[in-house]
């Protein structure tokens, strides 16, 4: 289940019912960022119209049995607590109802990026100051670089503690401001998206455990595969 089966699976995903959005992408070394990506794993990013689509596609689509088949893969689904930014031109989860309710547990948060060429090298270096600093961001559970194109198209998905946790993040963490106002005043990017998710129910596991449990105990999904 390689990185081969990417492009396969985008022309699969394009003709299923329910399906707002998607993207098959690559995905690097369990707590690592953009620039660790492994052959063997992989994971999707998917917007449905309704629990019932979800559903239908786990149940009998090849794209799901190949999933099920992995040595290891975890899947979430997730009500948006908020989104700024695009993904493919798109502005994807602005039709996405929110979270009904406050939030009070453990959020997941997806960032997208298109690197222009130019700003490649400084990402880089950039990407290996934050990756340097992992184990010093409270809160941080779980994080793994993935992307549609390594360097150029990509991003992270992360578990926090908390809301309060992923938020204090991304205004304090140093390496990621720095990392951002770089971006910014250089104009690194030629797109970004940037979102925060309350988990509504996950099944599998990602690094050996449940990033939920582990710790403490519009709709969307997101998987990580391990071949």
């Amino acid at each position: 289940m390689g990185v081969a089966r990417i492009g396969l699976d985008r022309r699969e995903l394009a003709s299923i019912a329910g399906l707002r959005f998607s993207r098959s992408m690559g995905a690097g070394r369990d707590g690592r960022m953009a620039n660790s990506f492994q052959p063997t794993r992989r994971a999707m990013f998917a917007v449905w119209d309704d629990d019932h689509s979800v559903e239908t596609f786990l149940a009998d689509h090849p794209i799901a049995e190949r999933w099920g088949a992995a040595r290891s893969a975890w899947h979430v689904r997730l009500a948006l607590i908020s989104a700024r930014g695009e993904w493919a031109g798109r502005c994807i989860l602005d039709d996405v109802l929110p979270a009904p309710v406050a939030h009070t547990g453990p959020v997941v948060t997806l960032t997208r990026a298109a690197v222009r060429f130019r700003s490649i090298p400084a990402f880089v270096r950039a990407s290996r100051t934050v990756t340097e600093s992992l184990d010093e961001v409270p809160g941080l559970r779980r994080v793994v670089g993935v992307g549609e194109v390594p360097i150029a198209r990509l991003g992270t998905v992360a578990v926090w503690d908390s809301d309060v946790s992923a938020t204090e993040a991304a205004a304090s963490w140093p390496a990621h401001t720095a990392a951002m106002g770089a971006a910014r005043d250089g104009g690194w990017f030629s797109e970004s998206l940037f979102a925060r998710f309350a988990p509504t129910a996950s099944s599998g596991t990602w690094a050996g455990g449940d990033p939920f449990t582990d710790a403490a105990a519009g709709l969307c999904a997101g998987q990580v595969a391990r071949a």
